[in-house]
């Protein structure tokens, strides 16, 4: 089996280490756990109840579980 040169792992990991910096910045995380939220989950977002100025992400997980989210503008709590 032929040896990858170092050089073709330094460059992988560095593109791989980009694109994960770009997903972060393009996909909506969850307000309750922090996951990122893939586009094809059954994922819900809303603005904030009270003040209606911040929009709340809701991952599948989280909602199936009733976890409680905090608004980060006002600090209103969800159920």
């Amino acid at each position: 089996m032929a040896r990858v040169p170092q050089s073709f792992i330094s460059y992988r990991a560095d593109l791989q280490s980009r694109m994960s910096a770009q997903l972060e910045r393009l996909l909506p995380k969850c307000t309750s756990c922090g996951k990122l939220i893939a586009p094809y989950e059954r994922a819900v977002s809303f603005r904030c109840p009270q003040c209606g100025e911040a929009v709340i992400w809701r991952c599948e997980k989280c909602r199936r579980l009733s976890n409680p989210y905090v608004c980060p503008k006002c600090g209103f709590r969800g159920p």
